[in-house]
């Protein structure tokens, strides 16, 4: 065989990390991306997991941006460190500038089967808390990440309620209470 050189521009592309089925417990972790699915109005955000300072592996927990999966995403936001107050009614929320922050949360596992899988329907339930709850509940836990800015746009009059891409240098509020 020949050698063999190609040119490839991988600009914006990663290798694909697996996702981890945890044991049942409480977690801190780091925010590692968001992914947005307009098609089903859905958010994913990849956690790299840890458990007595050691990492458990990467998890990934999934939103729905409408209905009562509001709550359960301005649950994870209060975990993140996003000022409550400041999230009511509409608001573009630049959810990159989260890449980074520590999140805190009890995670109890899908059901899998013989071959340790997920069974198909069975899901990961996550539920959040902020770091002064999970502190008391894990004395040990990790102190969080420095905040960064975490700031938000106004919505125009002319944006409706689906969600919205902000550059990430917005004019806002300040919308990280640490």
């Amino acid at each position: 065989m020949e050698n063999l050189t190609i040119k490839i521009d991988f600009t914006g592309h990663s290798a694909p990390q697996g996702l981890t089925i945890l044991d049942e417990g409480l977690y801190a972790g780091t925010i590692d991306g968001f992914n947005h699915y307009e098609d089903s109005n859905r958010l994913y955000v990849y956690i790299n997991a840890m458990a007595d300072g050691e990492d458990a592996g990467r998890v990934r927990e999934s939103f729905n941006l409408s209905g009562k999966g509001l709550d359960f995403l301005l649950a994870f936001l209060q975990s993140a460190g996003a000022n409550m107050a400041k999230l009511k009614g509409q608001s573009n929320v630049p959810f990159h500038s989260l890449v980074g922050k520590n999140v805190y949360f009890k995670y109890t596992p899908p059901t899998t089967d013989a071959a340790g899988e997920a069974v198909q329907g069975s899901y990961a339930n996550f539920r959040f808390y902020t770091e002064k709850q999970f502190s008391k509940m894990v004395p040990s836990a990790p102190a969080p990440k420095a905040a960064e800015n975490f700031q938000v746009e106004e919505p125009s009059a002319v944006d409706n309620v689906q969600p919205q891409t902000v550059a990430a240098d917005s004019d806002g509020d300040d919308w990280l209470t640490n």
